[in-house]
């Protein structure tokens, strides 16, 4: 996704469950990450409703929507999914891209490679999906375990961890899984 320049608007959900309209500073995220959502995800600089910038941290917001490139973007506020991102700040935004009975989010992350001779390591996305059953347990998506995971974690569902099975459905089709779970399982 390309980022929309200047600012866009959007609405946060603070801790008392107040919704609060602000516009967020694009060129506040450009130099994070490759210019993207995830750019976004450990700080927000954005405008208040007095003209003055501020920085919205995940740990002091439940969640925040925006429309981001023509699309629709809600991220909630959650603990870091991932071990290897220490800091003081253990909270993060991530994107929810399935808000059904199974919950289906997306963490952007980066991974540095082997150096390529020229510029030195090289990046690569590295993104993960995670899902949430109504019991509100985290699962990680793992690519390589795959088929064996996803047809343990769906076997509430026969028809679709026979699928998984079958390879029918396999990690790059983990949004249409979660939508065959959200409309087909019960």
């Amino acid at each position: 996704m390309t980022p929309p320049t200047g600012e866009i608007e959007a609405t946060y959900i603070n801790l008392n469950n107040e919704s609060v309209r602000i516009k967020i500073k694009t060129a506040g995220f450009l130099g994070r990450g490759h210019g993207s959502i995830m750019g976004m995800q450990n700080f927000i600089l954005y405008t208040n409703s007095a003209g003055e910038v501020q920085k919205l941290k995940p740990q002091n917001v439940k969640e925040i929507s925006f429309i981001f490139s023509g699309e629709k973007v809600r991220m909630i506020s959650m603990p870091k999914p991932t071990k290897k991102h220490k800091s003081k700040e253990n909270t993060t935004f991530v994107r929810i891209l399935n808000n059904g009975i199974l919950k289906l989010y997306i963490y952007y992350d980066m991974q540095g490679g082997p150096s390529n001779g020229t510029y030195g390591p090289s990046l690569r996305e590295d993104n993960k999906y995670f899902l949430e059953k109504p019991n509100g347990q985290l699962t990680r998506v793992k690519y390589f375990t795959f088929k064996r995971d996803m047809r343990r974690y769906f076997a509430d569902c026969p028809e679709l961890a026979e699928n998984i099975r079958l390879m029918k459905y396999d990690y790059p089709q983990i949004e249409e899984v979660v939508e065959f779970y959200n409309t087909k399982c019960k």
